[in-house]
């Protein structure tokens, strides 16, 4: 068990986040970056033949049962096949369910939410591509709120599968955000609008870039506001993130009790 300390729970309380470095070796990122190269490919060739297409806000999107596949903005994923999100990941392959078990993940959010057995909400990779787009600033909470009643219950913990900077489009954070709970989304008519945070409601000066290298974890508050920008280099940038909760409770996406 890795819980947090006195003064990383301080700190989580405070700004919303933690970081903790070299959680992972780099050898055992690689062999996981291998697994999802494999991985990737299987779901490919699945959402050729069972994938059910589809496209939001002029974002190509593919379903398989209980998964979801997103393609980089504007392009159509049967020609371009450049994965932006899978979710989940986790059940792909043996090496990420175990990586999501490992007291290195679960003893953080054992301290936050003060209980011993945790279950899985969802988890998603983020393949960030050399050239891949980043994400607008948004909370998770309201992505689940018409799904769940317990969001505050619900952190997450992101793994650097590769190294993370600036300019490859790391993840970033508005500093003590959470603490103002769930903030109103944009309204300028998009369909996805009401997901994304209303940036007149956070202060932007705030912001934290949060900058990793691969094995590093980041342990965020799900109503911390965070995003992401482009990836600007020849590099890609991947980033499992997982979301767990309190034992028992149904998964979002396949609605089974997956208890860790």
């Amino acid at each position: 068990m890795s819980p947090l300390t006195k003064e990383e729970q301080l700190a989580y309380q405070a700004d919303g986040f933690v970081i903790r470095r070299n959680q992972f070796t780099h050898s055992l990122m690689a062999r996981v970056n291998q697994a999802l190269d494999i991985a990737e490919k299987e779901l490919l060739a699945a959402a050729s033949i069972d994938g059910r297409a589809y496209a939001m806000d002029g974002r190509p999107f593919v379903d398989i049962g209980h998964r979801t596949l997103q393609f980089e903005f504007g392009e159509a994923w049967t020609e371009a096949r450049q994965l932006r999100v899978v979710e989940p990941i986790a059940d792909c392959t043996p090496l990420l369910d175990w990586l999501i078990r490992t007291p290195q993940m679960t003893g953080p959010i054992q301290s936050i939410l003060s209980c011993d057995r945790l279950s899985l909400w969802t988890d998603k990779l983020n393949f960030k591509a050399a050239g891949g787009t980043g994400f607008e600033w948004h909370q998770d909470a309201p992505y689940w709120t018409p799904v769940s009643d317990s969001v505050a219950e619900m952190p997450n913990v992101m793994v650097a599968l590769d190294q993370a900077s600036e300019a490859s489009g790391c993840l970033r954070g508005i500093r003590g955000s959470h603490l103002g709970g769930a903030y109103p989304g944009k309204q300028d008519g998009s369909p996805l609008a009401g997901f994304y945070t209303d940036p007149a409601c956070f202060d932007l000066t705030a912001a934290v870039n949060f900058e990793v290298n691969a094995g590093d974890l980041i342990i965020f508050d799900p109503f911390l506001v965070h995003g992401s920008t482009d990836n600007n280099t020849s590099n890609r940038r991947r980033a499992l993130i997982v979301t767990y909760q309190p034992a028992d409770q149904p998964s979002l996406k396949s609605e089974r009790v997956i208890n860790l």
